[in-house]
């Protein structure tokens, strides 16, 4: 059996000048991005929501207050991966290097492009992700209506 049982990761939708992006953590000299997030391996205890409460709080820093559940990936052996949509958080998010499970890594803001080339294990959550930012902003939907309709 896996070591943990639940994955939580979120998906964070910005406008910045005037280009849609989403916050990705990668590894130093990796392509691949992944949404934020960890696992309940040294919390075997802890549901989705407590370990989508704490590891957004070990890598972003803010404090999320309304993020509803896009999508659950059942994985073999009872692993269940659990993707939310941030439309409200307090404070502001931590981007830089971090050091996780003795790895370092860097979470950063990126295009919505950008992601969608780089995004390898996340696709379907980012494909859903896009579908349900759209249903809760308008201004998202309208804005990035080719992008999406390109990558479905």
């Amino acid at each position: 059996m896996n070591a943990h049982r639940y994955y939580s990761a979120v998906a964070i939708f910005e406008k910045r000048s005037e280009v849609w992006g989403v916050y990705a953590v990668t590894e130093p000299g990796r392509a691949e991005m992944k949404f934020p997030g960890g696992t309940s391996k040294d919390h075997l205890d802890a549901d989705p929501i407590d370990t989508l409460d704490r590891e957004i709080d070990e890598e972003l820093h803010i404090g999320i207050r309304v993020a509803p559940c896009f999508f659950v990936e059942k994985r073999g052996l009872g692993h269940e991966k659990h993707f939310f949509l941030v439309l409200k958080y307090d404070g502001v998010i931590r981007e830089g290097r971090f050091l996780d499970d003795y790895a370092e890594k860097m979470l950063r803001w990126v295009s919505l492009p950008e992601f969608s080339r780089n995004c390898l294990h996340h696709r379907e959550a980012f494909r859903r992700a896009l579908k349900a930012q759209a249903e809760n902003s308008e201004e998202f939907k309208r804005e990035t209506r080719q992008f999406v309709r390109s990558f479905q």
